[in-house]
């Protein structure tokens, strides 16, 4: 299920700033987000990346990140079409 809870911002804001500006981090309150990788640090989750140094991730972070994909995708698919 796709929830849109935050409201618009103006200007050109960071995804981390405008997650809470917007109230939407509050409004979901404990519920599980998953998000893309511009969201680091917010408790979101967000796909696995190699830490410095790493040649490449471990099986169950290669299998996260492919499960993330399909979800994420499907919400890049309704945000076109709302653009559209």
């Amino acid at each position: 299920m796709i929830v849109a809870v935050g409201r618009p911002l103006p200007g050109n804001r960071n995804d981390c700033r405008a997650w809470e500006l917007s109230r939407a981090k509050a409004l979901v309150g404990n519920t599980l987000v998953i998000a893309d990788g511009g969201y680091r640090g917010t408790g979101l989750v967000i796909p696995h990346r190699c830490e410095p140094g790493q040649v490449e991730l471990s099986v169950w972070k290669e299998e996260h990140n492919r499960s993330h994909r399909k979800g994420r995708a499907r919400v890049e698919h309704a945000f076109a079409r709302m653009k559209s």
